[in-house]
């Protein structure tokens, strides 16, 4: 099954610092943020602002582009209203 977006960027934050021999700690420190913020966006537990992005990206020095290679995104758009069979006969949940 393929990995969830957070996942794939966290993945991809942790192969990025690993790859300039950065500890999670010293690039908490350098973002201005706790370490386990760090951990949480690289086990893709945690929502990130795209300035949090950047700043990860200028202090492990790559582009945000280099951050966002290969990343897979996958769009599941909503579910119109009325499309379901059970909602048009009244069986809403």
């Amino acid at each position: 099954m393929q990995n969830s977006f957070l996942e794939q960027i966290g993945e991809r934050v942790q192969y990025l610092r690993e790859s300039r021999d950065c500890s999670c700690g010293r690039l908490a420190r350098r973002c201005g943020v706790d370490v386990s913020y760090i951990c949480k966006i690289e086990k893709g537990a945690m929502k990130v602002t795209y300035s949090l992005y950047e700043d990860i990206c200028i202090e492990l020095r790559y582009s945000i582009a280099d951050l966002f290679d290969g990343i897979r995104w996958v769009y599941t758009p909503p579910k119109a209203k009325g499309t379901d069979i059970n909602e048009r006969q009244g069986k809403v949940a």
